[in-house]
């Protein structure tokens, strides 16, 4: 199962929507980017970015029970 399969398949699930789906990839073509929005992943990062990147993005996610 690839990554896009494995978001596609979280986003099915009666939480799905509730879940942080970060993509991180080599691939930083923009037809990649869209290809990870597509799949239902949230944030797409390449994996040349600095990892402040990604933690920011996470940071940046709404809590479970937190306003957004």
């Amino acid at each position: 199962m690839s990554g896009y399969e494995v978001a596609q398949a979280m986003r099915s699930l009666a939480s799905g929507d509730d879940i942080l789906l970060i993509a991180y990839s080599a691939y930083g073509e923009p037809e990649d980017v869209k290809r990870a929005k597509n799949a239902g992943f949230d944030v797409h990062i390449v994996k040349s970015s600095p990892i402040e990147d990604l933690l920011h993005a996470i940071m940046q996610a709404p809590r479970a029970g937190r306003p957004s």
